[in-house]
């Protein structure tokens, strides 16, 4: 993307580039949540860094990979049916899967008619 266009401003205020870093960083919360969802207490959460508007479409490739890597592990996990699968979501609640991939994919979509 061009840098007139990454750093464009949205209807917020917030350029491009920061709205992707943004959606970059719900992923990455998403899958670590995921990937600790086993755990008793909530995640310490790790952040995504700002280094940059140019590297924000390869921040968002890695979390979207992160992302599937946590959904295919716990694709592997033996359940009873019809119990619904949680994970810890950002602050510290957990919430079910469903939902919590709902509300990442409403953010894509919104990130996406915005560009």
């Amino acid at each position: 993307m061009p840098e007139s266009k990454l750093l464009g401003r949205l209807a917020d205020g917030r350029s491009r580039a920061a709205a992707g870093h943004a959606l970059a960083g719900e992923s990455a919360r998403a899958a670590q949540g995921m990937a600790e969802r086993a755990s008793q207490f909530p995640p310490v959460w790790r952040d995504v860094p700002y280094v940059g508007p140019f590297v924000v479409g390869d921040q968002l490739t890695v979390m979207a990979y992160e992302l599937l890597a946590a959904l295919d592990e716990m694709g592997r996990g033996a359940r009873p049916e019809g119990e619904k699968e949680l994970a810890w979501s950002a602050p510290g609640e957990r919430k079910g899967l469903d939902l919590m991939l709902g509300e990442l994919a409403a953010r894509v979509r919104e990130l996406s008619l915005a560009c």
